[in-house]
């Protein structure tokens, strides 16, 4: 086999599992697009087993927690991807989402605003800018 190409192969182990993040994320991406909430779950755990710092996992843990109804693990797991990485933007805007399915529109209003601030032109813009409406709130300059 071609050494690049050995090196680029993400590593399993005997039973096909994958190993590398890359891989688990890969993994766990394929099994949100599915809707198969549970199996991404999993998947999201396993990578924090590895890296436990890894925002993208905490952000897409705590939405697939959201997804099933979970909605004090779903707020903690965005509230760690934010931790790790202030400037997440998706985290961000699924924290005020929790928030406001939750009910807790002023915690949903704070982290909405604070997305505006971060990403004025993000692509949850109008969404975020209809929720602010909806539950009639306004962002502070």
């Amino acid at each position: 086999m071609n050494a690049a190409l050995e090196r680029s192969t993400p590593a399993q182990s005997r039973n096909g599992e994958p190993q590398s993040i890359e891989e688990l994320l890969a993994r766990a991406r394929q099994y949100m697009s599915q809707g198969a909430v549970r199996e991404a779950i999993v998947q999201y755990i396993k990578v924090l087993s590895i890296d436990h710092r890894n925002s993208e996992a905490y952000t897409y843990l705590g939405y697939m927690q959201y997804m099933a109804g979970h909605l004090k693990d779903a707020r903690w797991a965005v509230g760690q991807a934010l931790i790790f990485d202030p400037r997440n933007m998706q985290a961000r805007y699924l924290r005020g989402r929790i928030a406001f399915g939750g009910g807790r529109t002023k915690k949903a209003a704070e982290d909405f605003c604070e997305y505006l601030r971060q990403a004025p032109l993000g692509a949850y813009r109008a969404d975020v800018k209809r929720l602010l409406g909806a539950v009639g709130e306004r962002c502070r300059r």
